[in-house]
């Protein structure tokens, strides 16, 4: 079985391009047992990848959401772009892994807008406060108002698909992939590509974890000091 090409450049995308539409073809990938809200679950026999978009559209997309995408997130974009499902695609389906900027606007803003709120109803429901947040205020209002300041001078995500985000800021490649529902984060990727290795693993037939395991040691340190999110990793 030929390995993964080493980083993220056009190399592994096409590698990654070549293997994930190959097993769609076949429709040949088994169901992990992680119930049925998992990216494998809306997989189709004939999918594709819609295919990249210009360099004027990727300009395009980043002035209408005012982003830079780092720059392996753009190469992402200019090759891959998101999922296509086949005419014949069930009607129940879920909607492809990765967000189209130029289509999704609605749900990319959807996404972003409910951060806050997510993480305060967190703050009300389960009575969650963490430490490197300062005092717990006593109303509710006031510690809306400080999760609410915390979020705007946290560095930037990009909503990629459902609750997984890129952090954009510093915009440069090699950011990682967080996955945020309410006030639980975790780690998806020390990277974009070990993301992508880690989420499509069952269908490239690969072990995605020693490439995961091995980024994750060398980034461990930097990833720990993001401002807001490093300290809420679990």
């Amino acid at each position: 079985m030929k390995p993964a090409p080493i980083g993220l450049d056009k190399a592994f995308l096409s590698w990654f391009k070549l293997r994930t539409e190959k097993a769609w073809k076949k429709g040949s990938w088994k169901i992990l047992e992680l119930g049925f809200d998992v990216p494998l679950a809306k997989w189709q026999r004939n999918m594709v990848w819609l295919g990249g978009a210009s360099e004027e559209e990727v300009v395009s997309m980043e002035k209408k959401h005012g982003v830079c995408f780092p720059p392996d997130f753009r190469l992402f974009i200019r090759t891959l772009r998101r999922e296509k499902y086949p005419l014949s695609a069930s009607p129940w389906r879920h909607a492809p892994l990765f967000y189209d900027w130029a289509a999704d606007t609605r749900l990319i803003r959807k996404r972003e807008r409910g951060l806050p709120g997510g993480i305060s109803e967190d703050a009300e429901k389960r009575g969650f406060w963490h430490a490197s947040w300062g005092p717990r205020p006593r109303s509710a209002g006031a510690r809306g108002k400080r999760i609410a300041g915390l979020l705007r001078r946290a560095p930037r995500l990009l909503p990629i698909s459902h609750a997984r985000y890129l952090l954009a800021e510093p915009c440069r490649p090699g950011n990682p992939v967080i996955s945020i529902a309410e006030s639980d984060v975790e780690l998806f990727g020390p990277t974009l590509k070990t993301f992508l290795l880690r989420e499509y693993g069952n269908i490239l037939g690969i072990d995605w974890r020693p490439a995961w395991e091995e980024e994750y040691a060398k980034l461990e340190t930097a990833i720990r000091c993001i401002p807001f999110w490093g300290s809420m990793l679990g």
